[in-house]
């Protein structure tokens, strides 16, 4: 899982860091505050990285169980805006 979650972030960085206007360090978290319905190979399908005000990529979840040696997905997406957990 250590190796899928730095993927992941990679390619979060690799999207941030294309949508750049200018390579600061303002320029990368303004960037950072922009990402919208971005797809990642290392999300459950049906699952894009949205940024919000506390900075967050990932705001959506689905809950996995471990069977044997596969993950099995259960249930619908969980949206933590939609649960009111997080505030836009």
């Amino acid at each position: 899982m250590i190796v899928l979650n730095g993927y992941a972030f990679g390619q979060a960085l690799v999207a941030v860091l294309k949508t750049m206007d200018t390579p600061t360090r303002e320029g990368l978290l303004d960037a950072w505050g922009k990402v919208d319905n971005v797809t990642n190979d290392a999300l459950l399908p049906g699952l894009k990285l949205d940024s919000g005000p506390d900075g967050r990529l990932i705001h959506s979840y689905r809950l996995t169980t471990w069977v044997g040696s596969t993950w099995k997905v259960t249930g619908d997406v969980i949206d933590a805006y939609q649960l009111g957990l997080l505030k836009k």
